[in-house]
């Protein structure tokens, strides 16, 4: 539950979309400078609101301080051991 959590917190800080009419404008998007991380072609890990899917995606577009998300096609992992996996709790 705390690593969920964890990965929650993680995913929130790195990556939100906002709606709209919540775009920052333009001068408080030069002000935050966490935001200049991001640009074309970076991954980040998105979790939709109400969600707890994490999706990896890649940025397309910049615009306004949005960023147009793509997914990222899944990687088949492989056999690992039983004993590695956690049954996940609903």
């Amino acid at each position: 539950m705390a690593i969920a959590a964890l990965d929650r917190f993680r995913a929130a800080r790195d990556a939100t979309v906002l709606p709209d009419s919540a775009a920052p404008k333009q001068e408080n998007v030069n002000e935050n400078s966490a935001l200049d991380q991001f640009h074309v072609g970076t991954v980040v890990v998105y979790r939709p609101p109400g969600d707890q899917r994490a999706l990896t995606c890649k940025i397309e577009k910049i615009e306004d301080g949005r960023a147009y998300l793509v997914p990222v096609p899944h990687r088949p992992i492989g056999w690992v051991s039983l004993g590695s996996l956690e049954p996940l709790e609903a």
